[in-house]
């Protein structure tokens, strides 16, 4: 069986800032928060050009695209 690489996805500070602002906005629209904390899924696609960023809000089913397409 091969190994398969080990591989680590990131956010960086700017984008840490647009998802916190965002958080906010979806939290007034919907406040409700679920205990395990599951509302938040950040998706990572890695191509050969650099790595997609998106986050959804499971609560509002609204989508953040965190990608810094300038790096592409």
């Amino acid at each position: 069986m091969k190994n398969i690489p080990e591989m680590i996805f990131e956010i960086n500070t700017s984008q840490i800032k647009k998802f916190q602002k965002w958080e906010k906005k979806m939290m007034k629209i919907n406040p409700s928060m679920p205990t395990a904390g599951e509302r938040w899924t950040f998706c990572f696609t890695p191509t050969g050009l650099g790595t997609i960023v998106k986050v959804v809000d499971e609560a509002t089913n609204e989508k953040l695209d965190l990608t810094e397409w300038e790096y592409f």
